[in-house]
């Protein structure tokens, strides 16, 4: 009777490339939406100062509903694709449809309400282009 060699560990599979998510992140849809609904408020930024301190203000209120720091929020509660196309003034048509929604305040229609389907349509017309 022969002994067995031991088995080689086999190398797991590899994956397939996949190209990245916007769900890489453990972001909560509340605290996005109400980031975007507050930066819709705000008159648009003309310098870098006022952008950051616009930012800075969004975090702030973003962050104190949970009782989290600001780098917690802006890491893990507001969507960092919402505050890269705020800074390059990307965002500006998606705002103005938040505050035509707000103005038509027509009921949910299969639970999302009017601000969340316009964050839903910006994250997937986000990804399309960081696809291209």
């Amino acid at each position: 009777m022969q002994k067995s060699q031991p088995q080689k560990p086999q190398r797991p599979a590899r994956k397939q490339l996949r190209q990245p998510s916007l769900d890489r992140y453990c972001i909560q849809m509340g605290e996005v939406v109400s980031a975007l609904n507050l930066l819709a408020d705000l008159e648009p930024f003309a310098t870098l100062t006022e952008y950051r301190r616009n930012i800075v203000e969004i975090i702030d209120n973003v962050a104190c509903k949970p009782g989290n720091t600001r780098a917690v929020c802006r890491k893990y509660y507001i969507h960092p694709r919402v505050l890269e196309t705020y800074e390059s003034g990307r965002l500006t048509p998606w705002l103005e449809k938040v505050q035509a929604a707000r103005k038509a305040a027509t009921p949910p229609d299969a639970g999302l309400h009017a601000d969340e389907k316009v964050l839903l349509q910006f994250l997937s017309k986000e990804a399309a282009l960081c696809f291209l």
